[in-house]
């Protein structure tokens, strides 16, 4: 988990399938997210949300496809931001 997380951030789901592709039980996957929350290694769901948000804004890409992406990854919604819609 520390390696996938030194590369960028990533989100429980993300984290959780990945782990689950190395064949890890899934008591030890959700004990390695939990030491790495607890550890500080990852962002709280609401704030991976928004830095991700703002890294796709900054890509020009819609609110919509903004909302659509944070659904795949199992992240909440953030605000449409009017401003910064009509800026794009």
């Amino acid at each position: 988990a520390m390696d996938y997380l030194a590369m960028r951030d990533h989100s429980r789901s993300e984290l959780r399938m990945k782990l689950s592709k190395h064949d890890f039980l899934p008591d030890d996957v959700e004990a390695a997210i939990a030491h790495a929350e607890t550890a500080g290694w990852m962002l709280p769901p609401l704030a991976m949300a928004e830095k991700v948000a703002t890294q796709l804004h900054q890509k020009k890409k819609s609110h919509d496809y903004i909302l659509k992406y944070l659904q795949q990854k199992q992240l909440p919604p953030v605000s449409r931001d009017e401003d910064l819609e009509l800026q794009k």
